[in-house]
């Protein structure tokens, strides 16, 4: 669990609580991130925000070796999340949160909960001929998990680019094979082993990553 071993991805897993204590986040959230906690409708939604804000500090704070307030985080033009000096990236599903710190290595990270889709069909527009095919052969008791598994590995490979749903269609991005070039980059699909968990990682590069899963939610794992 320690940041100083030398892997290529770490993988700290949280859950949410109602009895989770924002008032720990005075005196480390930033004005902006304040501001915008104000901006929302729900007192739930602003805990969240509150909550996953003060634990990213945290967590970036052990690996940059710096006060939890000192950390400046930023948003590229197509929405990544960003700080000097160290590549992550996060996901939340539900009460789930999953935050991946890559150091130097570009990375995205997605998480789904499983579940069962109705009309799954009128879904497959996102993708290929070739992954609906795969999809498809599933069976009707297994198409929904394999339709999350790709879905969260085109996710994870897209916000590792810095793409986004919005700049680049999912159906553009076949995630069947664990290599996929983006805009002549390379990058790596992992699906990460999370109990209860739909997980995909995105690396840059062809090579197979390293990684640690930091499970925080008291829950066994496949890590």
């Amino acid at each position: 669990m320690s940041p100083d071993r030398e892997l290529d991805v770490f993988l700290w897993r949280l859950r949410f609580s109602e009895e989770d204590d924002v008032e720990l986040s005075r005196g480390v959230l930033s004005e902006q991130e304040r501001a915008h906690a104000a901006r929302l409708r729900s007192a739930a939604a602003r805990k969240r925000y509150v909550y996953g804000r003060t634990c990213l500090r945290r967590i970036l704070s052990l690996y940059r070796g710096q006060p939890e307030s000192a950390i400046e985080l930023g948003e590229s033009t197509t929405g990544k999340p960003f700080a000097e000096g160290i590549e992550f990236n996060l996901s939340h599903a539900r009460d789930e949160v999953v935050y991946a710190i890559g150091r130097d290595l570009p990375l995205g990270i997605d998480i789904e909960q499983p579940a069962q889709i109705a009309e799954l069909d009128a879904l497959l527009f996102v993708c290929s001929e070739r992954e609906a095919r795969y999809v498809r052969a599933h069976g009707a008791s297994g198409c929904s998990a394999a339709f999350l598994r790709l879905w969260t590995r085109k996710e994870a490979v897209l916000k590792a680019a810095g793409c986004g749903l919005g700049r680049v269609g999912p159906d553009a991005v076949e995630v069947l094979d664990d290599v996929v070039s983006i805009g002549g980059e390379r990058w790596r699909l992992t699906d990460v082993p999370l109990t209860g968990l739909i997980c995909a990682l995105a690396t840059h590069g062809a090579a197979a990553p390293t990684f640690e899963i930091i499970d925080l939610t008291n829950e066994p794992n496949g890590g």
